[in-house]
């Protein structure tokens, strides 16, 4: 799937991202490189923030490719956002697991808002779009006792989601396959790291 070797991906993800001085500017960075990388028609960078003054945790869209760019301003100017178990996007967060559909029947299986699909799809129908979509969570490993558990060892920083990879001869599927996962593991994990940092140094440069 991936347009250059998986070494050299990385290779050049980590200097793109982690050279990025403005920690604002790197979801956008971070997209530009997605969509760069992988042959797909677009794709998304959810980031995880408290809702409001309780702690429970929604999904914000911070950078987006392709058609699914016109989410940027879905919610009244605004981006889009998902709480946690809400539709698709939501279930990836909220089950910290990897979602891979390799077509429109297994959407049914999984939850699905359906908040956006007139400002991405415009009118056409859903399923007719959404030929597959890929999903996995950022994760970073908790620390300390208050944030970490047997059953809970992970916290889910954000969401990349891939749509609609394009068939070619070297990728013949028309659907992300099981090493396309692993690999967007992979690519998900150095880009949780770099969203870490960043969040790091801006929280270092307000202090």
């Amino acid at each position: 799937m991936l347009k250059k070797p998986f070494e050299q991906t990385i290779r050049q993800l980590c200097e793109d991202v982690l050279s990025e001085p403005t920690p604002e500017a790197l979801p956008e960075k971070i997209i530009d490189h997605v969509q760069m990388t992988f042959p797909v028609q677009w794709s998304t960078l959810w980031l995880t923030e408290q809702k409001g003054t309780s702690s429970e945790k929604r999904l914000r869209l911070a950078a987006a490719g392709g058609v699914a760019k016109k989410l940027l301003t879905a919610e009244k100017g605004g981006p889009a956002i998902y709480d946690f178990n809400e539709g698709l996007t939501g279930e990836i967060a909220q089950l910290a697991q990897p979602r891979n559909i390799t077509n429109y029947q297994e959407f049914k299986k999984h939850k699905h808002a359906k908040k956006y699909d007139n400002v991405l799809y415009e009118g056409s129908k859903a399923e007719d779009e959404c030929r597959c979509v890929l999903g996995v969570p950022l994760l970073l490993k908790s620390i300390g006792e208050a944030n970490s558990s047997e059953n809970q060892p992970w916290r889910v920083i954000g969401v990349l989601k891939l749509e609609n990879i394009e068939k070619s001869n070297h990728h013949p599927a028309e659907f992300f396959t099981t090493q396309d996962v692993e690999i967007v593991e992979a690519y998900a994990a150095v880009i949780a790291v770099a969203l870490e940092k960043a969040q790091m140094r801006a929280d270092s440069m307000r202090i």
